[in-house]
């Protein structure tokens, strides 16, 4: 089972005039067409071959908008019970390659 799961910081977003629900509706939009279960608020699940589309549909997201990082306090992929900080993955990868 794939398992990512995304905090937000309610603080910042309140701040910013938005609600965690707000910032989760438009990856609940990519995913939607792979039947990915969304099993509590932020928290997506799939199993099968392609299990990992709940990284990619994220991490597409994530690329094309990098201020969801500010928002976000944590990023986590869990693969069957092995856990990855994305977030702090994502933050290196783009200082390597001058998109920070």
């Amino acid at each position: 089972m794939v398992t990512v799961t995304l905090k937000f910081n309610e603080e910042k977003l309140k701040n910013l005039g938005r609600t965690v629900d707000e910032m989760l509706e438009p990856i609940r939009e990519s995913m939607k067409s792979y039947d990915v279960e969304e099993v509590e608020q932020g928290v997506f699940q799939k199993t099968g071959r392609d299990g990992l589309v709940v990284l990619d549909c994220t991490l597409d997201y994530m690329d094309d908008h990098p201020e969801y990082l500010d928002y976000l306090d944590d990023w986590l992929l869990d693969i069957d019970g092995e856990a990855e900080d994305c977030k702090a993955e994502l933050i290196s990868y783009n200082k390597e390659h001058g998109r920070s």
